[in-house]
């Protein structure tokens, strides 16, 4: 990754530090297999096309790394979150 990349990145920030541990936290399990502890956090879509969407919790998924690998192989289907249509201003990451 070149130096310019480096700083556009959302993934290289504080906050994504933040929002990342928020989200390992909240789903402690992989949310594709759902049997292994997520280790890693998955953007649905790139953060540097799409930067606004980088810290959206609703498109970020806790994967373990052998999911997280085939997630970014292309696409796949995850499980149903719990808290899916209730989603509340308690379980947003908090703000930086």
């Amino acid at each position: 990754m070149r130096w310019g990349q480096w700083v556009t990145d959302p993934r290289h920030t504080h906050r994504w530090k933040k929002v990342r541990a928020f989200m390992l936290q909240k789903y402690a399990l992989c949310e594709r297999c759902g049997m292994r502890c997520a280790t890693e956090v998955h953007h649905i879509y790139s953060p540097r096309l799409y930067p606004l969407k980088a810290y959206d919790t609703r498109e970020l998924r806790s994967l373990c790394h052998d999911c997280h690998t085939e997630a970014d192989r292309g696409p796949v289907t995850y499980r149903k979150r719990a808290d899916a249509d209730t989603e509340s201003g308690d379980s947003d990451p908090p703000q930086v």
